[in-house]
């Protein structure tokens, strides 16, 4: 960092520590709010304490690197002085003594992209540009860092404690290797009417090995501590894995969530809409083998595989071409009790093995999202009638 930036830097950290200091309030990410609205509230400030404010020429880091991210304020819950969190594009993090700018701790990361390593930007090198945000329950702040690697410039989120700088166990986080390994989902709960959902419970649904839900406020905003849906309506689910994704609810669920199977491709994000009623899901009943179970293995490709030339031909032994009859003779009466359980329903291989299990289990892929599944749900309750040739 040159000279007369080491003065600006000083300088705005300064006057941010004027500011900051009499509220003894965090400043805990950009623009001190997830709305970014920028407001300040500092008891004493007037206009006529405004007019003697100055430089306090005693605060003066020595840092490396350009600063583009807001330096923060950190204030933990116990009694004591707070501290001023300040990333640069040296890929450095430095927390200063709130009154004098003595560096309490710095942690170097790998090193940033020199602008020659780079299509585009001006910005030499680039490191941290983007504000950290700080996270008051674990004492934590986050940030994205462009380091330098074997595999060329990677985007990398870190975590580090903010009482030593030390980098927190499991980070960083490479972007590019965790949006290629699994995919997005980004929901719309909506009412019969097609009208935004709210107040549903994190508890009534989830996506399978997906991680969430998690909740958008009114403005598309993140809400960390939300647990259920916003007027918005929108909740998003990370790392779901690449297939049919859909969504699965507890036996306890008050509402009846249906959303049709969702393709999920690795690093692409999907968006679904999916429709909420009151009142627990309903089971099917007088479930019919010949018109509503056969279809079911046409259309979710079973018959496709498991016939002719299929891949699955062979696999289990199982063919399903034929008649209603010759398929029903397939499932129930060449191997007893094995591919249809009536003592136990939900063990039949006809419902576990084209289901998400972990570990997997030997079926290729999987063909039922979950136990909420409607076509699962009319295999299952076929079964718990009696499994009958009908």
């Amino acid at each position: 960092m040159r000279l007369t930036e080491r003065r600006r830097a000083a300088a705005a950290l300064a006057l941010a520590l004027l500011w900051a200091a009499p509220a003894l309030a965090s400043v805990l990410t950009y623009h001190n709010s997830n709305r970014r609205h920028g407001l300040y509230v500092v008891p004493g400030l007037t206009f006529a304490a405004a007019g003697t404010m100055h430089r306090d020429t005693r605060f003066a880091p020595a840092l490396t690197g350009q600063i583009f991210a807001q330096p923060l304020y950190w204030r933990p819950r116990e009694a004591g002085p707070g501290h001023v969190v300040v990333a640069t594009e040296a890929n450095i993090v430095y927390a200063l003594d709130e009154a004098t700018g003595a560096i309490e701790w710095q942690t170097a990361l790998p090193p940033p992209v020199p602008h020659k390593k780079l299509p585009c930007g001006n910005i030499d090198p680039l490191g941290i540009t983007g504000t950290p945000v700080i996270d008051p329950a674990t004492a934590r702040v986050y940030f994205d860092a462009q380091t330098l690697t074997a595999d060329g410039p990677r985007h990398k989120i870190y975590a580090l404690s903010l009482s030593d700088g030390a980098i927190v166990s499991g980070w960083p986080l490479d972007v590019q290797t965790a949006a290629a390994a699994k995919g997005t989902v980004l929901l719309h709960l909506v009412d019969a009417a097609g009208a935004s959902r709210a107040g549903v419970a994190a508890t009534s649904f989830t996506i399978t090995g997906g991680n969430g839900p998690h909740f958008l406020d009114a403005n598309m905003m993140a809400v960390t501590a939300a647990t259920s849906s916003s007027k918005s309506g929108w909740v998003v689910f990370f790392d779901v894995p690449p297939g049919i994704a859909g969504l699965t609810q507890p036996g306890s669920a008050a509402v009846t969530i249906e959303m049709p199977a969702v393709p999920v491709a690795a690093g692409v994000v999907s968006i679904a809409r999916a429709r909420v009623g009151d009142g627990a899901p309903a089971l099917p009943s007088n479930v019919s083998f010949s018109t509503q179970i056969v279809p079911i293995f046409a259309a979710r490709g079973c018959v496709a595989c498991h016939s002719g030339s299929g891949t699955g031909k062979d696999l289990g032994d199982l063919t399903l071409s034929g008649s209603a009859n010759l398929i029903y003779k397939e499932l129930v009466t060449e191997k007893p009790n094995t591919r249809v359980r009536l003592a136990a329903p939900e063990t039949s291989l006809i419902l576990t093995m084209p289901s998400r299990e972990d570990p997997p289990d030997g079926h290729p892929n999987v063909t039922f999202t979950g136990p909420r599944d409607p076509d699962y749900l009319k295999l299952l309750v076929w079964i718990r009638e009696g499994a009958k040739n009908n």
